[in-house]
């Protein structure tokens, strides 16, 4: 008698092959499990957005007086560190107390000076960004205040 080959059933096939695509598939398609999206950070940005929104401005406030050979102004500011200082400054009618700085897009920069002095009639206050005066404010008569804001864009 002739031995007869043994041969895999043709429903046994019908199962295997279609579960092994279907693994394949799934393996080529995950990947390592994470999603291929690119970051939101890189999208639609372009490098000058980027480094603009990071660039250090160079602010100076001033603070200038008039009409006397020396006064004395009681000064209030937002610091380098966003928070607020506040000081007695004594100085020179023709050498104004300036205060410097970097700042990024965003900061708030606030600078106001008070007369302390009733022989002192005239102030000024200033705030310059990278060189330009961005803001200025003048009051005269005693004891004024003169105060100037500016957010950088």
């Amino acid at each position: 008698m002739k031995q007869q080959k043994k041969k895999t059933p043709f429903l046994l096939w019908l199962v295997i092959v279609p579960v092994f695509i279907v693994f394949i598939i799934a393996l080529t398609h995950t990947g390592t499990g994470h999603n291929n999206k690119k970051p939101a950070y890189s999208e639609n940005v372009s490098v000058s957005a980027y480094v603009d929104e990071y660039t250090v401005h160079n602010i100076e406030y001033e603070v200038r007086t008039g009409y006397t050979e020396y006064s004395e102004v009681f000064i209030t500011y937002t610091n380098a560190d966003g928070g607020t200082s506040q000081k007695e400054a004594y100085f020179k009618r023709n050498e104004p107390w300036t205060y410097s700085f970097g700042a990024i897009k965003g900061n708030f920069l606030y600078v106001s000076a008070q007369l302390t002095d009733p022989a002192c009639v005239g102030l000024h206050v200033s705030i310059y960004v990278d060189g330009v005066k961005m803001k200025t404010s003048a009051s005269s008569g005693e004891y004024v205040i003169a105060e100037a804001h500016y957010s950088l864009p």
